[in-house]
């Protein structure tokens, strides 16, 4: 007799961007880590300078490397006095960016 075991497997990683009413939204989705926001800038043109907001809502996994890749996208909004959004933020990526400190940098839409 067969036994077949289930096996969970990790989930990729993706990033886009997407034009949600003329705004750039930045969205990742999945485990986002170093290896995801590399395969991202070989395959993609880079991020548009004016990315206001984040969608986060699907995200499972961020790593450091991710969090970085996110506040440096962002940093064009900050530097004209603005918090760029985050729309939709995941409970581990909520938890990710408390216990890294930079939550604050974000206006998070609840």
């Amino acid at each position: 007799m067969t036994v077949l075991v289930p096996i969970s497997l990790p989930l990729m990683g993706g990033i886009t961007v997407e034009n949600r009413d003329g705004v750039a939204v930045l969205r990742l989705t999945g485990d986002v880590d170093a290896e995801t926001v590399a395969a991202y800038g070989r395959l993609h043109s880079p991020v548009p300078a004016m990315v206001a907001a984040v969608d986060l809502s699907e995200v499972s996994f961020l790593s450091s490397s991710a969090v970085s890749f996110v506040i440096r996208q962002t940093q064009s909004v900050r530097d004209r006095g603005q918090l760029p959004a985050l729309v939709g933020v995941s409970d581990r990526a909520r938890r990710v960016l408390e216990l890294i400190g930079v939550i604050d940098l974000f206006e998070v839409d609840d």
